[in-house]
Parts: C-alpha cells; structure tokens; sequence
C-alpha cells in the first residue's frame, strides 16, 4: 500500500532509537508491565485522532453531482512519549526523548497512516460524501522496507458526509459540519535480541520470587479504535491557486491498545506451563492489573480508552486546475501532542 517505506521507518525509529546492550540489567516483571501498560495507555488515547488521517479536503464542501474527486493520502498523529521512553530503560536502549535531544517529549512517537480517498457531491441535497480505505495486510508486502525480523500490519477504514452551513461566494468562505465513522488497527513487533530476562515475577500465596525468561523475544503492539467524528470547517479559495482551511473535530473512540513481549518463555531456567501461566495471571489480577500470558507466545498487557478528544487543524491547498494538492497541521487538545496530513486528488 502506499506510503509503507514510510510507515515502517517511523515505527522503526519509535521503537528502536539508541541500540546498546538489552541485558545489562534485569528489570522486575513488574516495572515491565507498569511501562507497558504506559505505552499502551499513551497509543490508545492517540488512536481517535490518529484515525482521523485522510478526507482532511481542503475545500469545506465541494458541490452536489456531477463533482468528485479521488486521491492519496498520508499523514500522523504524535502519541506521548513517557511510556516507550521507560521501556527503552527496561530493554537497556537510550530513550526517544534522549536520542533526539530532548525532543522527544515535545513531539512525540508518531502514528501513521495512508490511504486512498474518494468523495463525492450529494444527489438533489446539498452535500458530499467521503471514504477511505489503507491497509498493509502482512509484512511479505513490504519486501525490504522494513528492517529484518520486524513486522507490520494496519487497516485504516473510514467514510463521513458534510453539510455545507454557508455556501462559497465572492466575498464569504464555505462552511460545513460533518459527521464520520472510522475505524484503524493495526500490528507491530521488533526483535529486542536474545536471552532477555525479567525478574521478581510471584505466583498467588507465595512471596518467593522466579525469574521469566525469553528465548527470541519480540517486542510487540497492537491497536484496535472504532470512532465517531464530529467536525466544522471553513475554507476560502484565492484566486483558484490556493484554498486555505481551518477546522475543529471532535472525536469518540472506543479504543484498545495492547503491548508486551512475544517469545517462548521459561521459569527459573525450566520450560514454562500453562498452569504456571495461570499463576502469573492470577497474582496480577489479584492486584488490579490485568494480563495475558502464554507459555509460547509471550504475554500482553492491554488497555482500554474510551471517550471524546478534540483537534484543531490548518492547512492549505495547493490547485494546479483539478489537482489539488493538501498539507495541514493538526493539534490534538486532548494529549498537547502534533500531527501533520497530506494528500493529492483530482477533483472535478
């Protein structure tokens, strides 16, 4: 699918800036569960705003039928970085926020996303009706894209349809209310080396402590946000070569991210049993925490969003007769965090 170079080089980079040694300090089972439950949480608010990626048309309404257009887009929504940033301590990795001098925490782990994208002009009432369609099924699709041993998968699904409030004239800008459904999830693992340990690791009524080993671990994630989105937009030609566009999205997801470590996985140096699995599950979950561990496969933590966030975002067109060309920026109000979208689409 398009953009995928991209998609996986960003993905690379979040999770594995700043190299060093993974083993040069054993971390609790408990710390590694609290970060990654941080990340999950961190991922899982972004995902309504990251969804949103794709039908960002600079123009607030494009006219009932015969008008349509079809075209590209990308783009990515910055998640907090306190999370990765603790597990690149867990892993013995300098952390995104350090590797990028400070930065990090003020920019943030990007999302991203593509897609292609349609809309087309209403029959007898006045609006227009977008969709949106991305994925990247398994990673044999990527050939060398990405680096060896990772893996990714995505799908971003959407469709929206706006009311124009005020119609563009000579003198006054276009503004329209809209209303959409998306939905993104998604797949991501990266090898962090051999041998990987964790320890203090209980099982219920004992207070002795086990050591969980990994043989070829993988760290992973993935993500799950169906939403619904609310927007307005105002837009404004100039002299046809340019048409500038400010809106405010309101976004409810009902999102669900999780992270761990996927790998076969021992006991104190000994093969690990789904009972002693069960165990691990119980002792946690005794304490409010919740976790899923397979012998074979690893454990995951996942954690669940759900709730409204809100966006700002700018931008312009670029319009070249019936190429348009859109780039925006976008701040998500409810995480402090940036995005940035951009598309290409003949529009007729």
């Amino acid at each position: 699918m398009m953009k995928a170079k991209g998609i996986g080089i960003a993905l690379a980079l979040a999770f594995t800036l700043g190299g060093g040694s993974l083993f040069a300090l054993t971390p609790t089972f408990a710390q590694v569960q609290t970060d990654f439950g941080q990340f999950a949480d961190d991922i899982a608010t972004t995902l309504p705003a990251a969804s949103t990626t794709g039908l960002n048309w600079s123009s607030a309404y494009i006219g009932q039928l015969p008008h349509f257009g079809i075209g590209l887009a990308t783009g990515f929504m910055m998640a907090p970085t306190s999370g990765l940033d603790a597990l690149a301590n867990d892993f013995g990795m300098a952390s995104l926020s350090s590797a990028l001098g400070g930065y990090g925490g003020l920019v943030g782990i990007p999302i991203p996303a593509a897609v292609v994208e349609a809309r087309i002009g209403g029959i007898f009432l006045p609006f227009d009706v977008g969709i949106k369609v991305g994925f990247i099924p398994n990673q044999a699709n990527l050939g060398n894209f990405l680096p060896a041993g990772m893996n990714l998968n995505f799908h971003l699904y959407g469709i929206d349809i706006r009311y124009p409030l005020v119609k563009e004239g000579t003198f006054k800008p276009a503004v329209s209310v809209g209303l959409g459904f998306n939905h993104f999830d998604g797949y991501f693992s990266s090898p962090i080396g051999s041998g990987y340990t964790v320890g203090s690791v209980y099982f219920p009524g004992s207070t002795t402590p086990h050591t969980l080993g990994f043989s070829a671990p993988d760290a992973m994630f993935k993500w799950n946000s169906n939403a619904i989105d609310a927007t307005i937009q105002v837009s404004k030609s100039i002299l046809y070569l340019l048409t500038p566009y400010v809106g405010f999205g309101a976004t409810y997801g009902i999102s669900q991210a999780g992270g761990g470590i996927s790998s076969s996985m021992t006991i104190d140096g000994s093969a690990m049993t789904a009972q002693q699995a069960s165990y691990i599950e119980q002792y946690y979950a005794a304490t409010g925490q919740t976790i899923s561990v397979d012998p074979n496969n690893g454990f995951t933590i996942l954690k669940n969003a759900n709730g409204f966030s809100f966006r700002l975002y700018a931008g312009t067109s670029l319009n070249i007769w019936v190429l348009k060309v859109d780039v925006d920026g976008v701040y998500n109000l409810s995480t402090g965090k940036l995005g940035m979208n951009l598309g290409t689409r003949l529009q007729f």
